[in-house]
């Protein structure tokens, strides 16, 4: 009896902590399922901000092409952010100057871009489309060549496409001087929207004819600002 008597205090105290150490894990399971279910949640909220980010963005880019008259058949990267102006019309083979039909082009995208942009960036109006929302980051204007080489006047083909997206800027911004005054949508950088950058033939649409027309273009990629 003695001896007996002299254990119970023992296996109390052992039953004590195992008493405690599973409260702690019940707690420890309560609180990593609760983070499970919160990381859930704001999950689901940046894939819905990122589908109606990438409405927006639709809904702007058919805007534009349709009230600039630009072929929508011809739109193959549309899904991706991106307006593919047409080769045909802007610039011959070494060259940075437009075409004849490269700047009426370019003035009814600019007035396209002017009636359009500024619902999807912190520049907004007050008619603007009920889906339309502050998204664009930026849109870069790249220009692009072919697969041959550059000849004089130019150094290279990075400074022929630099140059070709200079001058779709330069005559943007002239029809509308608007659009060098829009600024992106995200509330701490406050940039302008509008960019250039060159591509020379590093990005090609046809890489089975590097030398081929359609690889001599510039595209405008609208871009949206970082989730958070």
């Amino acid at each position: 009896m003695s001896r007996a008597r002299r254990a119970a205090p023992a296996d109390n105290f052992y039953a004590s902590v195992t008493d405690l150490v599973i409260g702690f894990l019940f707690i420890f399971i309560i609180l990593l399922v609760s983070f499970a279910i919160g990381f859930r949640i704001e999950q689901n909220k940046l894939q819905r901000a990122a589908e109606l980010q990438q409405k927006a963005r639709a809904q702007l880019l058919e805007a534009v092409v349709k009230r600039a008259g630009l072929d929508p058949k011809k739109q193959a990267a549309l899904d991706q952010g991106i307006i593919r102006l047409p080769q045909d019309t802007l610039f011959d083979n070494n060259s940075a100057a437009l075409r004849p039909g490269g700047e009426p082009t370019l003035r009814r995208l600019a007035s396209a871009l002017q009636a359009e942009v500024p619902c999807y960036t912190r520049t907004r109006i007050a008619a603007c489309p009920k889906d339309s929302a502050p998204v664009l980051d930026a849109i870069y204007i790249e220009g692009h060549t072919n697969s041959l080489r550059a000849k004089a006047p130019w150094k290279d083909n990075w400074e022929l496409s630099a140059a070709r997206a200079t001058r779709v800027r330069e005559t943007l911004v002239q029809t509308e001087p608007g659009l060098g005054k829009l600024l992106n949508a995200d509330d701490k950088s406050q940039v302008p929207l509008l960019g250039i950058s060159g591509y020379a033939e590093s990005r090609l649409v046809d890489t089975k004819n590097p030398a081929a027309a359609e690889n001599r273009r510039v595209d405008l990629r609208f871009t949206m600002v970082p989730l958070k």
